[in-house]
């Protein structure tokens, strides 16, 4: 089983990337790519470079690592007001606008089997750290960056709870390349309303939430595939 992780911020995977021994690195435009075993697993750690514009992700970045499956982590503004800083969204789905068609929304579906890995996940850590409510739902994801993105001024429909302003690339190509995935989004505070918020903890409490949801959805599929290797010698 071969897992790819993609994080929109280096320290958003900080534990992850702590916990995976003798681990390999790969540079590229805009990402670092880390590969290593994660529990035992294999794993692949694809992180964003804040600082750079990520190019829209292609061969380079699976050449030899053919994933079958991602998770997705990253943070995202809220779009309802039962959702506070620091609770998470589960995607059920992205969507995005296409840009060749402004008009026409795009919709990449998450796959069933991982959001109920990452419920369970979630439900773990939550018993022994500080609690945070987590919803289902669909993650809206804006064209280009939080820099250079277009600002939007409508939800092209009404079952948003967040928008992502760095995860555009990665859908797209996550609608290509049909493979099954989950987005997890810690909501964050927007910036213009300067809201009061111990940002620091915030961050910390995002990498470990990360660490222990993709651990989670890991131990989930190792027993899943367990199951089936048992399943399939009983039958011989």
């Amino acid at each position: 089983m071969k897992l790819m992780i993609l994080s929109a911020t280096p320290w958003g995977s900080v534990f992850i990337k702590e916990n995976i021994p003798g681990i390999e690195t790969k540079k590229l435009p805009g990402l670092a790519v880390h590969s290593g075993k994660l529990g035992g697993q294999w794993v692949a750690l694809v992180e964003m470079n804040e600082e750079e514009d990520v190019p829209d992700f292609g061969g380079s970045l699976v050449d030899g690592i053919d994933p079958e499956y991602i998770v997705s982590l990253g943070e995202a503004y809220s779009c309802k007001k039962s959702l506070g800083i620091g609770d998470m969204v589960i995607s059920s789905g992205g969507a995005f606008l296409e840009t060749s068609k402004p008009n026409e929304l795009g919709d990449a579906r998450a796959d069933q089997k991982l959001i109920d890995l990452g419920l369970k996940a979630v439900e773990r850590f939550n018993n022994d750290d500080r609690l945070c409510k987590v919803v289902v739902g669909t993650v809206f994801l804006n064209p280009g960056t939080a820099k250079t993105g277009r600002k939007l001024n409508f939800l092209p429909q009404k079952d948003i709870y967040c928008i992502d302003h760095n995860g555009f690339p990665f859908t797209r190509w996550l609608v290509n390349n049909k493979t099954p995935f989950v987005m997890v989004r810690t909501i964050v505070p927007v910036p213009a309303k300067n809201r009061p918020v111990d940002v620091t903890q915030l961050k910390w409490d995002m990498a470990k939430r990360n660490f222990w949801f993709v651990k989670g959805i890991l131990e989930g599929l190792k027993k899943i595939r367990t199951k089936e290797t048992v399943g399939k010698v009983d039958l011989i």
